[in-house]
């Protein structure tokens, strides 16, 4: 009979403690914490939406303006000549630096490419000492040191190439030298090449698509600062504290800009584009940035889908040992002889109670 008790407690402690296991997995996955709201991809509303595109419209047509394109353009105008008038003239100073001409002992100064040839001024900047990265003798620091001293000399460098960003034909691309090539004994560029067989099919100015194409002009930079400004201003007044969603507000407001500008320069230029590369570094930051949240993401759900599975394996084990410890028969009169065998015992415990009475 003790023995009989004995077994029946046993399986349903094991029982009790099973359905303890199931109850814990359960909580474990209705609990909010394990996927909380900011750890799962979010998607923008649709309000966020369109104010993100709305502002980088803005941004792309602020960008796009004759008007500030002038206003930039006296600044560098008054930075070029002898006298500056106004004070950031005077901050952006390079009169006569040896990056844009030379000094000719028969004709004064004169434009020349790389090679020391003469060249007209239309590509001058592409073609000799605006490259900061130039491996040759026109570096403009190389260039400026020599002819202003090595500490005067490496601050003119910036001066000069941050002044030439509010030119009408903007500061051309790093790195623009590497594109170099040679052609006849003539210096050649394939960034100009390029400019003049796109805007040959468009019926534009080569130099004018070249401006848009291959250069940074402040006019961008300012536009790019405001895009961000406004993307900053909505996500701190709306409280979007979730990472992924307010990378996704500056990538949409980033590229709308960006292809918004593309655009107007199509428009205005027969096909030939606007390259605002502000915005475009920008959104290819955002991009970056947005891959790797996505990333780290998806890592920490397979991670805690592995804690899951591997306490479903211990729960499996679990309800096996359990079942490892009844009792089985080989057919069904085991079974039946068993059954009748609790009877006997139950029969006898009402005798003895009956007895006890």
């Amino acid at each position: 009979m003790a023995c009989l008790y004995a077994d029946i407690n046993k399986a349903l402690d094991e029982l009790d403690r099973i359905g303890q296991s199931i109850r814990q997995v359960d909580a474990r996955l209705l609990d909010p914490d394990t996927f909380a709201p900011g750890d799962i991809e979010s998607d923008m509303s649709a309000g966020d939406v369109l104010f993100a595109m709305f502002y980088g419209a803005l941004g792309a047509v602020f960008a796009s303006s004759g008007k500030i394109r002038d206003l930039l353009e006296h600044v560098h105008e008054d930075a070029s000549i002898k006298n500056p008038k106004t004070p950031l003239g005077k901050l952006l100073h390079h009169f006569q630096d040896d990056i844009d001409t030379v000094v000719s002992a028969d004709t004064g100064r004169i434009f020349t490419d790389r090679n020391n040839e003469r060249i007209s001024p239309r590509f001058h900047r592409v073609m000799r000492g605006h490259d900061p990265f130039s491996i040759r003798s026109d570096n403009p620091f190389l260039v400026l040191t020599r002819q202003h001293g090595l500490i005067k000399g490496i601050v003119q460098v910036f001066r000069h190439l941050a002044g030439d960003t509010f030119s009408r034909q903007g500061l051309v691309l790093p790195f623009h030298s590497f594109f170099d090539y040679a052609q006849d004994g003539k210096l050649g560029n394939w960034l100009v090449t390029i400019t003049e067989q796109v805007s040959g099919q468009g019926k534009v100015d080569a130099l004018s698509a070249f401006n848009h194409l291959f250069t940074i002009h402040m006019q961008d930079i300012l536009t790019q600062g405001l895009t961000w400004a406004l993307c900053k201003a909505h996500i701190g007044m709306n409280g979007i504290r979730d990472e992924v969603r307010a990378t996704q507000f500056r990538f949409t407001a980033y590229s709308t800009c960006f292809f918004t500008h593309a655009v107007i320069g199509m428009a205005r230029q027969g096909g030939v584009p606007y390259l605002h590369w502000p915005a475009f570094g920008m959104m290819m930051r955002e991009f970056y940035r947005l891959f790797r949240l996505n990333y780290g993401q998806i890592r920490e759900l397979e991670r805690r889908t592995a804690a899951i599975v591997e306490a479903n394996i211990k729960l499996e084990r679990q309800v096996f040992a359990t079942g490892a410890s009844l009792v089985s028969w080989e057919d069904g009169r085991g079974y039946i002889g068993e059954l009748e065998r609790q009877d006997r015992l139950f029969a006898d415990l009402v005798d003895f109670m009956d007895r006890e009475d």
